[in-house]
């Protein structure tokens, strides 16, 4: 098993194997189609921790070897995301960031430290993603480095089940699904304790911590009882497989016109000329 925690740090993207059996897929996504089912015409419909507590199935996704993963990535993980959604089909636009190099970007709500991974989020593909069902692609290597056309990237394809852990200050997009088929994935995002979580306040979250924050020490810190002082260093849940992180492999090459990656280098040179307050830390946290 190689170090997942220089791996993020330093290429920034691990497949994860052994996280979910097949059947554990199957058993998920049975108990989410008819919930996705009744929000089929939104092009992005949600399903938050809070709807996997009322359809019974949040300790299967949050489950001991989940846990143990981020444990593996962080002393003390805490959750700042926490949903399965769905993304429409016919598309030819990336659902996200897409008026600025066709998508790609580092996110604006992660913190930057040189040799640290402090920001990852976990993908489940939950549906089969192939080169036209939307791929999420990311740019290994290169959290401080440039952007250019022709540059070696991940394009993550694989069956339902295949699952990743990705480094959120890298460059990274989630391809335009072009397919006839909604594409369902599981994001589950957490951050170093120091850091306030953006999200854990928010009112989707509020039913999840209620029931399960003190069901296990594990559940205490991921679910933010710590937030504002220091987190206890507590054992790593013990599990039944064997999880397994390598890094993910390069298999494609950036594809954005070279108009549009001199219009993203002014605009964020601009940005930093208008800020010369900023700490370059913060700084560094914009995609």
């Amino acid at each position: 098993m190689s170090d997942v925690r220089q791996i993020l740090s330093a290429t920034g993207i691990a497949d994860v194997g052994g996280l979910y059996s097949p059947t554990e897929i199957g058993s998920l996504n049975a108990a989410l189609d008819p919930f996705f089912a009744a929000r089929a015409a939104q092009p992005r419909s949600y399903a938050y921790s809070g709807d996997m507590l009322d359809l019974g199935i949040l300790d299967h996704v949050l489950s001991p070897v989940v846990i143990r993963t981020f444990f593996d990535v962080v002393d003390d993980p805490v959750l700042y995301h926490f949903h399965v959604y769905e993304i429409a089909g016919r598309s030819d636009k990336s659902h996200i960031f897409s008026d600025e190099l066709d998508g790609w970007h580092r996110d604006p709500d992660s913190v930057f430290e040189p040799g640290q991974a402090t920001h990852v989020s976990l993908f489940v593909y939950l549906s089969d993603v192939g080169p036209e069902s939307g791929p999420f692609q990311f740019l290994p290597g290169r959290a401080k480095g440039g952007f250019a056309t022709g540059i070696p990237s991940v394009s993550q394809m694989g069956m339902a089940g295949t699952a990743f852990l990705w480094n959120r200050n890298f460059f990274h997009r989630a391809a335009p699904n072009r397919s006839s088929v909604r594409r369902r994935l599981l994001k589950i995002s957490v951050q170093n304790n120091r850091f306030p979580s953006r999200h854990l306040t928010a009112a989707h979250f509020a039913p999840t911590i209620a029931a399960r924050r003190d069901a296990s020490p594990w559940h205490q810190v991921l679910l933010g009882a710590f937030q504002g002082k220091d987190a206890p260093m507590v054992a790593k849940p013990e599990i039944d497989r064997l999880v397994s992180y390598q890094p993910s492999s390069a298999n494609s090459r950036i594809d954005v016109s070279a108009y549009a990656t001199m219009k993203h280098s002014l605009k964020h040179r601009v940005k930093s000329l208008m800020r010369p307050q900023a700490p370059a830390m913060a700084e560094a946290a914009y995609d």
